[in-house]
Parts: structure tokens; C-alpha cells; sequence
């Protein structure tokens, strides 16, 4: 299962933002989002930053303590084994790795399970799941 992402779509509203960090660390704190949106008002456009499931994972390659493992829906961060040397972040084409400051480790998007709540909460549709 893979996000799509359609940023023409995006309001910018960073609804998925707040979704995310309540469904994860249990408050309404995008900081803590395992997706970001950055806004342009100028240009008026928006960028979803977020874990497009790359087919080679780079991050799970340079990480040095091996807490990044591929899955199902991308990767996964263990954070009992991650150090926060943020090489991760280096490598991301997507630039979907994040360091978390409160629990002082990276933080990427899980897929919720299999069952994403930014794309339920995605009103003008600009997040949805394909299985291709």
C-alpha cells in the first residue's frame, strides 16, 4: 500500500499534520507529525512532505545501528535503537525523516497500520492510498 500524494489538490490546511500527531504521541502538534506540509502563499502551492515507500530505502542502507527496517508500508524507526545521527534524513529524496526533539529520535510515516487517518481526514483529497 502506497500514498498518493497529489500536491495540486493541497490546501495547505496541515490537517493531516495534527491528525498524525494526536494519532501517534497523543497531541495536536504538527511539530510531531511523521507527514509535513510546507505552504508557499506567495506561489500558492503547498508540498507534502512524507515516506513514498522508495523501492531501495537509502535510509535503511546508512543507518549505522540498523534501526531502520523496511516493511509492508515503507519503514520502520525502532527507537530504542536509534541514535539520531539524522543520516537518514541526509539520504531521503523525499525528505520524509524527521527528528523528533520531544522523544529525541527520527520519526517517519508508519501508514497508521494499513489504515492512514491523513487520507480519511484529507478533505480536498489531495492524500489517498493506491496497492499498485
Amino acid at each position: 500500500m502506497h500514498l498518493t500524494i497529489d500536491e495540486n489538490l493541497c490546501s495547505g490546511c496541515q490537517t493531516c499534520e495534527v491528525i498524525c500527531s494526536a494519532i501517534h504521541f497523543g497531541v495536536f502538534n504538527p511539530v510531531r507529525a511523521c507527514i509535513q506540509v510546507l505552504n508557499f502563499p506567495v506561489q500558492g502551492r503547498s508540498e507534502i512532505y512524507v515516506c513514498r515507500s522508495c523501492p531501495d530505502h537509502p535510509c535503511v542502507e546508512v543507518c549505522p545501528v540498523q534501526a531502520i527496517t523496511p516493511c509492508e508500508d515503507g519503514i520502520q524507526i525502532d527507537p530504542d535503537l536509534c541514535d539520531a545521527c539524522e543520516f537518514c534524513i541526509d539520504v531521503c529524496a523525499f525528505n520524509a525523516i524527521f527528528f523528533d526533539e520531544e522523544s529525541g529520535v527520527m520519526i517517519s510515516c508508519d501508514r497508521c497500520g494499513g489504515d492512514p487517518e491523513c487520507v480519511k481526514f484529507c478533505y480536498p483529497g489531495a492524500l489517498s492510498l493506491s496497492t499498485d
